[in-house]
């Protein structure tokens, strides 16, 4: 079952384990008024440090960035990856202020790898955050979080945005 739940390179949580830890979060309501806050991480210029660098080094950035968000798992908090060099971190019963500024947080230590194995250059990653209202919310809340995250990418990326509420 471990080996099911998580990533084989970085050890985080995998896709499915984001996606168990979401519908967990809504089955465990009593009242239904359970909010989750949905973050995805994208690391900026991945594919430049896989062709300059190659992808052994790729995969120690990832490793890194890794350890970071590994610090974050609990009970109510899961940090994973999502894909490729995405990320995704779900929170539950964390209101929109306590969220941002823990993934200001996130942000800055991603910011702040010491990477070697890079020349001294260091990682930069885009970040879109959306909050969850209820179960019926969950696909469009990754939605919103993704296209907030292609939203920071075209502002110049290593920015973290908030996804617009929908009319």
């Amino acid at each position: 079952a471990e080996l099911a739940s998580k990533d084989a390179l970085t050890n985080l949580p995998n896709r499915r384990s984001v996606d168990l830890f979401v519908d967990t979060s809504f089955e465990s309501l009593v009242g239904g008024d359970r909010n989750i806050a949905v973050a995805l991480i994208d690391l900026d210029h991945f594919k430049t440090i896989n062709d300059s660098f190659g992808h052994n080094v790729g995969d120690i950035v990832l490793k890194k960035v890794a350890n970071t968000l590994d610090a974050l798992n609990g009970d109510n908090l899961l940090a994973g990856r999502f894909g490729g060099e995405e990320f995704a971190i779900v929170a539950r019963d964390m209101d929109d202020n306590t969220f941002y500024n823990m993934l200001n947080n996130v942000h800055d230590d991603i910011n702040g790898l010491s990477l070697s194995e890079l020349g001294g250059r260091t990682v930069g990653a885009s970040i879109g955050y959306t909050m969850c209202t209820g179960q019926t919310d969950v696909v469009n809340a990754f939605r919103r979080a993704d296209k907030a995250l292609y939203i920071a990418k075209n502002k110049g990326r290593n920015c973290i945005v908030r996804a617009k509420k929908e009319k």
